[in-house]
């Protein structure tokens, strides 16, 4: 079975968050609705530079985990500090047997001056690897994702390896992902 995973701040459900209302010294509890919640979401992730997705069979989970790097990266990364050539990059995390559907390869929208790609991670070695070393083949595939921007047409500069360089350095700690894959794993 083919999972598809995007976690982010919101998870991969959404969650009704109730909010309290002040009006004539009396309180109103209201749940947003379900198009409230959705509209919210849509309006957060607009605002977020970096995307992390996966595209992978269930036996891999929660091991092979996308939205931990999501939450770190969105946090620590700026992507405006590179340069102009990219606002947004979407990474896909590919862990999947034979399929002749191809989910990896590289898009770049000179327009919206976005870029998109997929690097696959080995099923193979996912499927034996322990926690740590299912996060080190991610990482690995993740620095590919990124030199991949520099085969790109860009319409402008932007410094793909200081990016690189940037994200090596959050991966060095050996333990960069520890406290946000007890927040990732959905139960």
């Amino acid at each position: 079975m083919l999972f598809t995973n995007q976690i982010g701040m919101f998870g991969l459900f959404a969650v009704a968050r109730q909010r309290a209302f002040q009006s004539d010294h009396q309180e109103i509890n209201m749940i947003p609705n379900g198009e409230q919640i959705m509209a919210e979401q849509l309006a957060w992730l607009e605002q977020q530079q970096i995307h992390v997705s996966g595209r992978f069979v269930e036996e891999v989970f929660p091991k092979f985990n996308p939205g931990v790097f999501s939450d770190v990266l969105r946090r620590e990364i700026d992507l405006s500090r590179y340069g102009e050539g990219v606002n947004k990059f979407y990474f896909t995390f590919v862990a999947l047997g034979n399929t002749t559907l191809k989910f990896h390869g590289q898009h770049y929208s000179r327009k919206k001056r976005t870029v998109e790609i997929a690097v696959r991670v080995p099923l193979e070695a996912v499927l034996s690897a322990n926690q740590e070393e299912t996060i080190r083949l991610m990482e690995k595939a993740y620095l590919e994702g990124i030199d991949l921007i520099g085969t790109l047409p860009l319409v402008a500069p932007f410094d793909h390896m200081a990016f690189r360089r940037d994200v090596e350095a959050i991966f060095a700690d050996k333990d960069w992902y520890v406290a946000d894959l007890v927040n990732n794993v959905p139960g």
